[in-house]
């Protein structure tokens, strides 16, 4: 089958520290982006300029989603990792998360991640859709038959 994965928001992002002297860059908004990858297929959102509290995702951003072919559910894992930009220094992880396909909604939906790793903070809001690829009956054309459930479109301020 596959999933598409929107992106659609994070809360309560907080800049490491950076190894630079006296926390310098602590406290400062962040550019932020995000990265997912399924199996070997890897993607990344745009960069969000100076928040600590990104948003990608209106309802229809082809920009903000991703779609990514599924061979196992039991077996694969979204990996997600929320980074800071930096046009001077490495880009720094704001936090991580590994998600097997079975932890996401059945029928899809909104999926709040809670960032981890050291320092991290906030937390991601994504929203999943699966489909299922079927051939017709000549076995001429694929057809994608999709189930949507839509969330609140809340994602918690921690």
């Amino acid at each position: 089958g596959v999933l598409t994965v929107r992106v659609l928001q994070a809360r309560g992002l907080e800049v490491q520290d950076s190894g630079l002297p006296f926390g310098a860059l602590r406290g400062r908004a962040v550019d932020a982006y995000c990265e997912l990858a399924l199996g070997a297929a890897r993607w990344r959102t745009t960069t969000k300029a100076q928040t600590c509290d990104p948003q990608w995702a209106e309802e229809e951003d082809e920009e903000a989603m991703h779609t990514f072919v599924v061979h196992s559910v039991s077996e694969q894992t979204l990996r997600v990792r929320l980074l800071d930009a930096s046009h001077f220094l490495r880009h720094a992880l704001l936090g991580a998360q590994a998600l097997g396909l079975q932890e996401l909604p059945a029928g899809g939906g909104d999926t709040e991640v809670e960032l981890l790793g050291e320092g991290a903070a906030g937390c991601l809001q994504l929203r999943t859709e699966w489909a299922e690829l079927v051939l017709d009956e000549g076995n001429t054309s694929l057809q994608l038959h999709r189930w949507d459930v839509p969330g609140d479109g809340a994602c918690a301020a921690r």
